[in-house]
């Protein structure tokens, strides 16, 4: 070979071919993804994490146990689970039934080799029902005001308030 360092070019009078096969490193980490920045409170979503070395080359190896944790509660249909063949472990959980938290969900396998998903945030889902805030069995002479005024609050199914909802009231005769 002969190099110009000034110019990083460098030249020889060989020919010929050669193969190269690049592997991953060892084991170092899981690259954990939910692919969601936010889902309704309470509700399910599946949760996936790669077995990887340093640099994020995936890793095909099975048979690894891996244990799932969340930071903000919330449930995993299975901990742990397994990785299959492509060293992919998978898990079904189930977010904390309280709007406006976030989480992270973390895998850890037996080795202590572990990774953390995006932080995602929960929400409050559609309108479920009316809850009584203040004014309940008031009466008053016609064409005067109550002492307190009527209020309901908007909640989805696990009492989260929704905001931005309309109600109607109406006399009942």
């Amino acid at each position: 070979y002969q190099c110009d360092w000034s110019s990083d070019v460098c030249s020889s009078d060989l020919t010929g071919t050669a193969s190269l096969t690049l592997v991953a490193g060892a084991p170092a980490k899981y690259l954990v993804t939910t692919n969601v920045s936010s889902l309704t409170a309470g509700n399910t979503l599946t949760v996936t994490a790669q077995l990887a070395d340093t640099y994020d080359n995936t890793i095909s190896l099975a048979s690894r146990a891996v244990v799932w944790s969340a930071s903000n509660g919330g449930s995993f249909a299975t901990s742990p689970s397994v990785t299959n063949s492509s060293g992919i472990a998978t898990v079904v959980y189930t977010t904390n039934t309280t709007k406006n938290s976030s989480a992270t969900v973390t895998a850890t396998d037996t080795l202590s080799i572990a990774g953390t998903s995006a932080t995602f945030a929960t929400v409050s889902g559609t309108a479920a029902k009316l809850v009584l805030n203040a004014g309940n069995n008031q009466s008053a002479t016609v064409n005067t005001t109550v002492t307190t005024a009527p209020s309901v609050l908007v909640t989805d199914s696990n009492d989260n308030a929704v905001l931005g909802t309309s109600v109607t009231y109406a006399d009942r005769k």
